[in-house]
């Protein structure tokens, strides 16, 4: 390795490490860099900033506990028209549901995870949240249909399709439509990570998509080619503004008055 890309290496280490102080506190961004080099025991840090414990799986975890150590997005609401309803649709364990949750504290969450192993860690991070935060062991899809379960290389890479006839059942779909219903007929926040799942969600069964304020996904075009310009094909008739935020797309309609922010800190 060259100097120059040891001494990049060494200031992108140092940034990140900054952040997750200012995040997590010095001595647990401390003990969050240490753990995360190896194993998958699970392990808490109680947050002072967040004034709860989160749970992660080591370095099983390090994709998602790094969440604190990268900058992300926030939804700038407004007084008038303010964030009440927020759906994680591939929650994972749940860092994502606990930072909307610090900046929307009066907001109801509805963390929807398919895997079973991410969903026992993401109930533990929820378990403070009674009254705010419902949690599914669902996979999302376009339909009600019985899923199976498809491993990934890292436990934020699992993805669903549906069972074939005779198959292992691993999970039951839960479509759009029904999540709407779910929370009440309108979504303030849609956070979408279903590995590709998105070209099927955008493509059938969209009449949800006019009763949700503001998108927020990763580009899914390596897990499912297309399905980013289906999401822009589903929406293109609503009034939306477009943002990138480090890894996410965020579309916010234009008549909420909202805006976005990429902060690293929360």
């Amino acid at each position: 390795m060259s100097f120059a890309r040891l001494l990049e290496r060494s200031f992108a280490y140092c940034a990140r490490l900054a952040i997750a102080t200012q995040n997590l506190g010095a001595a647990n961004a401390f003990r969050v860099f240490r753990s995360i080099r190896s194993g998958s025991t699970l392990r808490s840090i109680h947050v002072p900033r967040l004034k709860r414990t989160i749970f992660y799986r080591s370095a099983a975890d390090k994709g998602v506990i790094s969440h604190f150590f990268y900058p992300g997005t926030r939804i700038l609401d407004t007084a008038a028209l303010p964030v009440r309803v927020i759906v994680d649709a591939g929650a994972n364990v749940g860092m994502e549901t606990v930072r909307m949750r610090h900046f929307f504290p009066q907001a109801h969450v509805l963390a929807i995870e398919p895997s079973a192993e991410n969903y026992r860690v993401l109930v533990r991070n929820a378990a403070e949240d009674k009254g705010f935060v419902e949690t599914l062991n669902n996979g999302v899809w376009s339909s009600e249909i019985a899923l199976h379960l498809e491993p990934g290389p890292t436990n934020e890479a699992f993805s669903v399709r549906p069972a074939k006839p005779g198959e292992r059942t691993d999970l039951q779909a839960i479509s759009m439509n029904a999540i709407l219903q779910r929370v009440g007929g309108e979504i303030d926040i849609l956070k979408m990570d279903i590995e590709g799942s998105e070209y099927e969600v955008f493509s059938k069964n969209t009449d949800w998509v006019d009763h949700v304020k503001a998108f927020v996904f990763e580009c899914p075009d390596r897990d499912h080619p297309g399905a980013t310009a289906q999401i822009f094909r589903t929406t293109a008739h609503l009034p939306l503004d477009t943002f990138i935020s480090g890894e996410n797309l965020v579309l916010i309609r234009k008549d909420t008055g909202w805006d976005m922010e990429t902060t690293p800190y929360l």
